[in-house]
């Protein structure tokens, strides 16, 4: 269930909080049932360049050191079916990867310096806030943005 996080209890519990959970658990399972929550798988994109997909969850194989190639990749504009859809990107290498398109503060390139504090998280969470822009709404990891 990627992009839900349910909460865990320890201790005794208030009969309440375990209904909550469990409809938490049966609201995000009804969406892959039908159909409204997609079902996209990991995506591995190139060492060098690549398009990426604008859900998901996507590997960034950057593994070029060449300066001026160093692991560039673009993400197209949402397009309206799209908004609200999120994009998780993992660094798989210690390369900096680039990302380009259009974000908010008017930026459009990220740059993913290093992927030392991101080993079991994204390097970014990519969420469409339109059909001209991406939001970044979470980091793991130094990030410059232009």
């Amino acid at each position: 269930m990627a992009g839900t996080t349910i909460a865990t209890f320890t201790g005794p519990q208030d009969p309440s909080q375990l209904d909550n959970l469990l409809n938490q658990v049966i609201n995000a399972i009804n969406g892959y049932v039908t159909g409204s929550t997609p079902i996209v798988g990991v995506v591995s994109v190139g060492s060098t360049t690549g398009n990426l997909p604008t859900s998901g969850t996507v590997i960034l194989n950057s593994t070029t050191r060449t300066a001026g190639t160093t692991g560039r990749y673009a993400i197209a504009n949402p397009t309206a079916a799209q908004v609200g859809q999120v994009v998780n990107l993992f660094c798989a290498s210690t390369v900096k990867a680039i990302v380009t398109g259009t974000f908010d503060k008017a930026k459009t390139k990220l740059t993913f310096a290093s992927t030392t504090a991101a080993k079991n998280r994204p390097a970014g969470t990519l969420s469409a806030v339109s059909t001209s822009q991406w939001a970044l709404i979470s980091v793991a990891g130094p990030l410059t943005s232009t």
